[in-house]
């Protein structure tokens, strides 16, 4: 198993992790596959986005706070 390290510098925030996966499979000498990533925190979660509207990155924080308001008192 390959671990990765991944820092954020926010509460909400996008890190595209794709070129740190393809260097990863390719030094493993893998020629076909299937890759498995596991985030073991609750508060983590993986997007899968092809990229073709950047302001996805920009929607899903907006929605998020108003779905979930971070000031709000959680029991």
């Amino acid at each position: 198993m390959i671990k990765l390290s991944i820092p954020t510098h926010r509460r909400i925030d996008f890190v595209d992790i794709t070129s740190q996966v393809q260097r990863e499979v390719a030094s493993s000498g893998v020629i076909e596959g299937t890759i498995m990533i596991y985030v073991p925190h609750t508060t983590c979660g993986i997007i899968i986005n092809e990229s073709a509207d950047p302001h996805v990155v920009e929607d899903i924080p907006m929605q998020l706070a108003k779905l979930v308001p971070y000031e709000a008192e959680y029991s």
